[in-house]
C-alpha cells in the first residue's frame, strides 16, 4: 500500500469561435488586450498567459480558446474554477468588442462537435494525479468512462449519423479506440499518454472522452467519481474487478443511445 496523497485534478476546455473568418487574427488581439488587463505570467507562444489565480487561457490550434483551471484538490473548487475561466473568456471578448466596434458578430461556444458536417469535435480534458503509470489503472477505470455519460453526457445528436439519432454524448462517436494516446485522431475512451508534467515518482492521467457540460452537478460528477477510483487504484484496490467489458465501445455506444 502506498501512503495516502491529496488529490489533484484539473480540467481543460476548448470552446469554440464562431463569427469571424479572421480567427487567428482577432484570438491574438485579445489575448493582447486579456495581457493588458489580467495580472499574467507568460507562456511559451504569445497567446498563452498563466493567470494569477493559477489558471492558463491560450489559443490551441490556431483557432480556437483553451482554458486550463489550476491544479484543484476537490471538485467542488474544479467547477468553480472553470466557471472562473468562461468568466474571463467573456471579459476578453468584452474588451476586444470595445476595442475594435462592430466586431460583434463573434462568439465563444461551449460545444463539443459539428453538426455541420465537418466531423469536428472540441475537448474536454481532465487530469488526474497518481502514483502508478496511467496504463495500471485502464482496466478498472474503462467501465467506468463507459457507464458515466448516464450522468456526465452533454446531450444530443450522434453528429457523425447521416440521419436524427438521439444521443446523452455525441463525443462518444469520435472515439475509435478503446485504449490510444492520440487526441486530435485515434482518440481512446482511455488516453494512455504519459507525460507526467510532475515531480519524479507521479504521473498524469489523462483524460479526453468527457464532455463540456453547463449543469454544475454533472461537471462535480464527472471529475469526483473519477478521482475517487483513481485513487482507490492508487491504493491497490481494484473497483473494476469482474467488469471488463467484451466490447467497450459498443458498450458505450449502447449506453449512450439507450
Amino acid at each position: 500500500m502506498t501512503a495516502p496523497i491529496r488529490t489533484l485534478m484539473g480540467v481543460e476546455t476548448e470552446y469554440a469561435m464562431g463569427g469571424s473568418s479572421r480567427r487567428a487574427d482577432q484570438l491574438m488581439h485579445m489575448m493582447r488586450l486579456g495581457r493588458r488587463h489580467f495580472k499574467y505570467l507568460p507562456g511559451h507562444a504569445h497567446g498563452d498567459m498563466f493567470l494569477g489565480n493559477g489558471a492558463r487561457i491560450y489559443i490551441d490550434c490556431v483557432e480556437h480558446p483553451e482554458v486550463c483551471t489550476p491544479e484543484c484538490t476537490n471538485p467542488t473548487d474544479l467547477v468553480r474554477y472553470v466557471l472562473a475561466g468562461e468568466r474571463m473568456l467573456e471579459a476578453m471578448l468584452t474588451l476586444f468588442r470595445k476595442d475594435i466596434p462592430g466586431s460583434g458578430e463573434i462568439r465563444f461556444y461551449k460545444s463539443n462537435v459539428d453538426y455541420s458536417g465537418a466531423g469536428t469535435t472540441w475537448g474536454c480534458h481532465e487530469s488526474y494525479l497518481c502514483h502508478k503509470r496511467p496504463m495500471q489503472l485502464s482496466d478498472d477505470l474503462i467501465p467506468h468512462l463507459v457507464s458515466r455519460i448516464l450522468y456526465t453526457g452533454a446531450g444530443g445528436f450522434n453528429p457523425l449519423s447521416p440521419g436524427i439519432v438521439p444521443t446523452l454524448s455525441p463525443r462518444v462517436y469520435h472515439m475509435s479506440h478503446v485504449v490510444a494516446d492520440g487526441s486530435t485522431e485515434q482518440r481512446g475512451i482511455f488516453h494512455a499518454k504519459n507525460e507526467s508534467l510532475s515531480n519524479s515518482g507521479m504521473h498524469r492521467l489523462h483524460l479526453i472522452c468527457g464532455e463540456s457540460v453547463c449543469s454544475h452537478l454533472a461537471n462535480y460528477l464527472k471529475v469526483g467519481t473519477t478521482a475517487l477510483l483513481v485513487a482507490l487504484v492508487d491504493q491497490g484496490l481494484h473497483p473494476g474487478a469482474g467488469l471488463k467489458l467484451s466490447n467497450p465501445l459498443q458498450a458505450m455506444h449502447i449506453f449512450a443511445e439507450d
